[in-house]
């Protein structure tokens, strides 16, 4: 069974829905920024110190697309004493993997669906840790739902807009420890389109294409090289442990996400899951439909992602544990498909049983995105280890 895009036009009352949610997700995710916690974390005050501007990108490209954000928001406003300031570029790039995020749900599951997606995307306790904390753990979040967003566009549109912001994404990967992993085995699941597409383009063009997708690579290699930083820039840890600690920290990664959160608690509320009842549901659900399918390309795709994940998160190198939560958000977005599809089939006509069907989606989410609110606004910060963990001052 071949699984399709469900896309349509959106009206005018659909847009004004569209952007007020979002507008309501922007005050959320800028609301107490700079005062949740009054002090910083270590990591945060090393942030604020870093040497940005384009002689600081130079020394050291790595991470380029967030520390060329912070570097226009240091010289913009020429204050690196204010907290809310060390975390607005993190807020953009949280923004930015919802928006994406949400358009991959339009396009594979409706509107319907992206709604329902993009509100337990946004209001995800783990989401929100990663992109209101001066961090580069947000960088994975946007990467990986970037990169799966590049692929489902150029799948769709046979635009030349697609096609260049497909290559600066995957281009703009190889900056980002880890990623050069996941820049290739998207270009292997995208090859027959790249080929085609490339046919069709004049020699300026596809001269133009390949330095895009390469450009950031010649840098990254010299000063990874002078800086001693290629292990981190390969995603590679350090030293390589024994095969069984190896293995644990392999098994380790799909427990994280499914039953406990990582202990940190800069990201962390102690040992709590990452994902609600509702979501692990879901998540369940949407993985058992795309195994059902599991000869469908997406279902490939997907999957050759989830390895890759656990494989780098599970190296313990420099790649975060957010590279893997896009993916479990699209499972979830397929499980929430899957079970509004499968109430409409049992009743087609009924309406009563229909708005009932709905209702239900609805309160399961509410409570689903207040039970995620309330464990990162009013449990964490209030938490000693989170006092102890933010003990810096700017």
């Amino acid at each position: 069974m071949k699984i399709k895009l469900t896309h349509k036009s959106l009206n005018w009352q659909q847009l004004a829905l569209a952007s007020g949610l979002f507008i309501v997700i922007i005050l959320i995710y800028l609301f107490k920024l700079g005062s949740l916690t009054t002090k910083v974390s270590p990591g945060e005050l090393k942030v604020s110190s870093l040497p940005l501007g384009w002689h600081g990108l130079y020394k050291n490209p790595l991470y380029l697309p967030l520390n060329f954000l912070r570097s226009i928001d240091f010289y913009l406003f020429n204050n690196h004493h204010s907290i809310f300031l060390l975390r607005l570029p993190n807020v953009i790039f949280g923004l930015l993997s919802i928006l994406s995020l949400s358009a991959i749900a339009y396009l594979w599951h409706g509107k319907k669906t992206a709604y329902f997606t993009t509100i337990m995307f946004a209001s995800s306790a783990w989401v929100l840790h990663v992109s209101r904390l001066a961090s580069y753990d947000v960088i994975y979040l946007w990467a990986m739902v970037s990169a799966v967003l590049g692929y489902v566009l150029l799948q769709e549109y046979d635009n030349k807009l697609v096609w260049y912001y497909n290559l600066v994404i995957l281009g703009l990967l190889t900056t980002i420890p880890g990623l050069i992993w996941l820049s290739l085995v998207m270009l292997f699941w995208q090859r027959k389109q790249l080929k085609a597409t490339a046919i069709e383009l004049n020699l300026g063009q596809r001269l133009l294409s390949v330095v895009l997708l390469i450009l950031w690579l010649p840098l990254i290699i010299y000063r990874s090289s002078i800086n001693h930083s290629l292990k981190q820039w390969l995603g590679l840890p350090q030293n390589f442990p024994d095969v069984l600690k190896q293995l644990k920290d392999f098994v380790a990664v799909p427990l994280h996400l499914l039953i406990r959160g990582p202990e940190i608690a800069t990201l962390w509320l102690g040992k709590a899951p990452l994902l609600d009842v509702f979501s692990l549901a879901l998540l369940l659900l949407g993985a058992y439909i795309y195994f059902k399918h599991r000869r469908n390309i997406r279902t490939k795709l997907l999957s050759s992602l989830l390895v890759l994940c656990v494989i780098l998160i599970g190296l313990n190198g420099s790649v975060s544990f957010s590279l893997i939560l896009p993916l479990a958000y699209i499972l979830i977005a397929m499980g929430l498909n899957y079970f509004s599809f499968s109430w409409k089939k049992v009743f087609p006509i009924n309406p009563i049983a229909k708005g009932l069907g709905l209702g239900l989606i609805v309160l399961a989410i509410l409570i689903s995105a207040t039970y995620n609110l309330k464990a990162y606004f009013i449990a964490w910060p209030h938490n000693p280890n989170t006092y102890s963990a933010f003990d810096k001052t700017l």
